[in-house]
């Protein structure tokens, strides 16, 4: 299965944040592929670069599984892209601007702002780790906790106030004959 180089970068991010929110042990890549949409060769393969990059470390075998390296909390989204797309290459930037400024008089120009796009996002990824990115996701699942909590704590007292209102309860508390009689 080949897929982009986006949805590889995010479904890599992802495994990286599942590791560092799992805390109980080893994570298999069958598991790993599944909660982040991908076949098992695809992640095993995206597990090998981020092996490689010293993100993770995996373990083969019945008992075996990928946990997550010391390094990788404090690793930036940008040690994730280059690890798996590698780094930049000097050599290659250079052909691209000599070819293109053979084709026309805005290849400098159109060079430039490609570059400076480059380093803004580059800037970017360096300024979000993986133990940020987990402390977020983390951070929004408690909201979503609260959320749902407060959620049944309003309907609880929405059942509360509509059995007190309910002409059932007006008979009962309304002290004629039929409160007497009870």
């Amino acid at each position: 299965m080949s897929t982009s180089p986006q949805f590889q970068f995010v479904a890599s991010v992802g495994m990286l944040v599942s590791l560092a929110r799992i805390r109980s042990g080893p994570l298999s890549s069958e598991l790993l592929a599944q909660r982040h949409s991908l076949d098992g060769g695809e992640a095993r393969r995206l597990l090998g670069r981020l092996r490689r990059a010293g993100l993770v470390h995996v373990t083969r075998g019945a008992t075996g599984g990928v946990r997550l390296a010391d390094r990788a909390l404090s690793a930036s989204l940008l040690d994730v892209a280059v690890a798996l797309s590698g780094p930049r290459s000097p050599q290659r930037e250079a052909r691209a601007v000599r070819l293109a400024g053979r084709e026309s008089h805005l290849a400098a120009p159109i060079v430039g702002v490609l570059h400076e796009a480059r380093d803004r996002y580059e800037e970017a990824l360096s300024a979000m780790t993986i133990g940020h990115l987990a402390e977020l996701v983390e951070e929004g699942h408690r909201e979503v906790i609260r959320a749902r909590q407060a959620r049944v704590w309003s309907l609880r007292s929405d059942q509360r106030r509509r059995r007190a209102l309910s002409p059932a309860a007006d008979d009962g508390a309304g002290g004629g004959e039929g409160a007497a009689a009870t």
